[in-house]
């Protein structure tokens, strides 16, 4: 997709445990952008257990704002789902993949 300077998109991060009777606890996501021109919407980040919102310990950008880190302290079983969205700003035209 490619993005015009100003655009913004909503981007989801899916995390999953798929070990059966296994369970990853207090997990942690962090995640960026590769390529500067990308910001991160402060207080954009929302969080889903299984389709439910719930409220992260913590969600905090870097400092760059391309990137983030979310203490969910949730624990994931093989049949959970975590969805983690947010926005972001292109400052630049930008071609991002989709994967």
């Amino acid at each position: 997709h490619a993005y015009a300077p100003n655009d913004t998109a909503e981007y989801k991060v899916t995390v999953r445990q798929t070990r059966e009777g296994h369970t990853a606890k207090d997990v942690t996501v962090t995640d960026s952008f590769d390529r500067e021109g990308a910001e991160i919407e402060e207080g954009s980040i929302q969080v889903k257990l299984n389709g439910k919102k719930v409220t992260p310990v913590s969600a905090r950008l870097n400092d760059a704002k391309n990137g983030y880190t979310v203490e969910t302290g949730i624990s994931l079983g093989d049949t959970d789902k975590l969805d983690i969205t947010y926005k972001v700003k292109f400052a630049e035209k930008m071609l991002m993949e989709e994967k």
